[in-house]
């Protein structure tokens, strides 16, 4: 049950340091997500191992060249669901 609690604070944590990175603006106007799926978008990114070590070691270069590529695949994931 703690491991669980765990995992989920490590991704509270990771989401709320994306938050502090990024604003929705870019998710929105660079990476065109829609702004309903701009949550869903950032939970989705931190399931992604290699994003969440990029912030660990606060390589934000890195950080940013992996959400764009997952912006990529997770835009192609909600078109089929539309």
């Amino acid at each position: 049950m703690l491991k669980k609690e765990v995992k989920i604070e490590r991704k509270e944590f990771t989401i709320n340091k994306i938050n502090s990175l990024f604003d929705n603006n870019y998710f929105i106007e660079s990476l065109k997500t829609p702004i309903e799926y701009v949550n869903g978008f950032k939970y989705y990114i931190v399931e992604n191992n290699d994003l969440v070590n990029s912030i660990t070691i606060k390589n934000y270069s890195l950080t940013k060249f992996l959400i764009d590529n997952l912006a990529l695949k997770y835009l192609d994931t909600i078109s089929f669901k539309k």
